[in-house]
């Protein structure tokens, strides 16, 4: 043990103190830099780990036998609901109505291949609405228990949880639907495709389908023109041309 005097170090305070000390007077009281000190008989940190050179800028894509056995194609139906194509809120929108046997036909060649069909549903509680962002740019919409917020037409019978899984959200994108798929993965699950279908192409289906891109960079992330609508055709074309430069994959 040391001891700061005028001579120098004496007895009494140990060499870790008497460093704080200087460190202290040097710096001024209740300096946040004193506690920076390296000490010399402290043991030197443990030198990290050198990060994968390829993570997180490249995913290697990659296969294997078995992965291939256990591959499924994934079918994301966003918000194919009342109030978003005929007799809701919205009224009528005529290209959505449109895709509705197109849609359901696919819905059915999923289901039927023994694929995984998952459906979002728009959700917002009437007692909550007002205090989200959405209420600044539309008007309440797809309350849960009206007919607005359920799934229209024929696709009804498919898109139920028994036959498909069931994602309610509460803005145009939901963070759920990254984490399930990824759950369905851990689970053993291997993806061949993820094609995003539903309403509307310009914005839900937009914003849900840049997510899927987002947390599955090695998965193709289809489109097709037939099974997707906006508000009018031309603003469905004008965005499927412009997520085809994107990188998504579109059948047209």
């Amino acid at each position: 043990m040391y001891e700061q005097g005028t001579g120098g170090v004496t007895p009494g305070v140990s060499r870790r103190d008497f460093v704080r000390l200087a460190a202290g007077s040097a710096l001024g009281a209740g300096s946040v830099l004193a506690p920076a000190i390296a000490y010399a008989d402290e043991p030197a940190s443990p030198k990290p780990a050198e990060p994968d050179p390829l993570y997180p800028y490249a995913v290697p894509v990659t296969v294997t036998e078995d992965e291939l056995r256990r591959r499924k194609r994934v079918l994301v139906v966003v918000d194919y609901q009342v109030d978003f194509v005929d007799g809701g809120v919205f009224g009528t929108v005529e290209p959505a109505l449109a895709i509705e046997d197109d849609l359901y036909a696919l819905i059915k060649d999923y289901q039927d291949a023994g694929d995984i069909v998952v459906y979002t549903q728009d959700t917002h509680p009437a007692d909550t609405y007002d205090a989200t962002r959405e209420a600044t740019i539309n008007p309440p919409h797809c309350i849960p228990g009206t007919e607005g917020w359920e799934i229209y037409g024929r696709c009804r019978e498919l898109l139920t949880p028994e036959r498909a899984i069931a994602v309610r959200k509460g803005t145009y994108g939901s963070k759920e639907l990254p984490s399930i798929l990824e759950a369905l993965r851990s689970q053993g699950t291997a993806f061949e495709s993820i094609e995003v279908a539903g309403v509307s192409t310009t914005c839900r289906v937009l914003h849900n389908a840049i997510l899927l891109y987002t947390f599955f960079p090695e998965v193709p992330v289809i489109m097709d023109a037939r099974t997707t609508a906006s508000y009018t055709d031309d603003r469905t074309m004008e965005q499927l041309r412009v997520m085809e430069g994107w990188g998504f994959i579109v059948k047209w």
